[in-house]
């Protein structure tokens, strides 16, 4: 028989416990000579037991190992499960590490601790993740929605979006600034001395279209005409690397290939490479543009043939933001949700930065 996989993937390891020997309440009383009750009342924390007897039970537990059972005391009516639900939709993307990190350091600095799971930008995947999230009684969420999901609609918990907001919700949402820093890279491609400029990416995805925005903005602004042949637009971060370098070998072994690759995301930079790699050792198969641009920062960056401009963005500012975010909503004092601000209107917006890899 299958075993259904829960979609929901720990960053919360747990210790093996014996559960055959595991101490119990009343083994703890046994030992300090105490009630169960006066032990239970100890172990949560309740002030009404003299500080002698509190002594003894506490440490009766720490003899016998007891420790409390948090999951069993989260289900009970009135207390808080102290987790917070993390999901994003590519765990294999070294840029949703930092994006973790960030919204749990300020998880850890409200003492609650994180659940992460991966929808793989998988509609259904992702209906299907909330829902567990749901079950384990998360106090709140934040979600790197997948483009196609429309909104779930109302959930018990708060939730935040990062990254990308969608058609049809309203939920509060921390953005990085896509059209300004697809904008500024082309800029400078065309100020670096490149009159043609083409476009790797996807404008099914939320980041996809906006930084196609701002790609087509520069080009205007420099008096340039955005030339069909030179943008691949149908591309799938998810999808096989290989469909995207392959598409990138065919426009540079075109007539007339652009001078510069804008690629609107790290992925798409890294395809980018290594089509330039490829086509440098089959000899003629290509020609490599005289530069590239891209979206989100590259750990090889330095190692490019061609000069690079990056925008970079500190994926752990976004995850803490979101979750500063989050926290704001779960505080006590929280606006009304009529006076939360419009998805996109108002959302927070992290800044990048221009750097260049190689002298242009």
């Amino acid at each position: 028989m299958k075993t259904k996989l829960c979609p929901i993937d720990f960053v919360v390891t747990l210790p093996f416990v014996n559960r055959k020997t595991s101490p119990t309440i009343k083994s703890v009383a046994t030992l300090a000579g105490v009630s169960p009750m006066t032990a239970s009342r100890v172990i949560s924390g309740s002030a009404t037991v003299s500080p002698a007897a509190a002594q003894k039970v506490l440490a009766a537990a720490e003899q016998l190992g007891y420790r409390r059972n948090e999951q069993a005391r989260a289900l009970r009516p009135g207390q808080s499960s102290g987790l917070i639900g993390i999901a994003i939709t590519n765990i294999a993307n070294a840029y949703y590490a930092d994006f973790v990190l960030g919204a749990e350091s300020v998880a850890n600095e409200h003492g609650r601790r994180i659940l992460l799971g991966s929808s793989r930008g998988e509609p259904e995947r992702e209906k299907q993740l909330l829902a567990d999230f749901e079950g384990r009684q998360v106090e709140g969420l934040i979600l790197v929605p997948t483009d196609q999901a429309p909104s779930p609609g109302p959930l018990s918990a708060p939730r935040v979006l990062a990254s990308r907001t969608r058609a049809g919700g309203n939920e509060s949402a921390v953005l990085v600034d896509d059209v300004g820093g697809a904008r500024q890279v082309v800029t400078g491609l065309i100020d670096a001395g490149c009159r043609s400029v083409g476009f790797v990416g996807s404008t099914s995805m939320f980041t996809g279209r906006r930084r196609h925005s701002g790609y087509l903005q520069a080009l205007a602004e420099r008096g340039l005409v955005a030339r069909a042949e030179h943008q691949l637009l149908d591309g799938n971060a998810a999808q096989p690397i290989e469909e995207t370098i392959a598409a990138l070998q065919a426009l540079m072994a075109s007539p007339e290939p652009p001078q510069a690759l804008f690629c609107a995301n790290n992925v798409f930079t890294s395809a980018a490479l290594l089509a330039i790699h490829r086509n440098a050792e089959q000899k003629n198969a290509g020609r490599a543009p005289r530069m590239l641009g891209g979206f989100d920062a590259l750990a090889l960056a330095e190692l490019s043939p061609v000069p690079l401009l990056l925008a970079e963005h500190d994926g752990r500012e976004l995850g803490r933001r979101s979750a500063v975010k989050l926290f704001e909503a779960l505080a006590p004092t929280k606006p009304e949700a009529s006076e939360q601000p419009s998805p996109e209107a108002g959302a927070d917006e992290v800044p990048v930065s221009l750097k260049w890899f190689g002298k242009p």
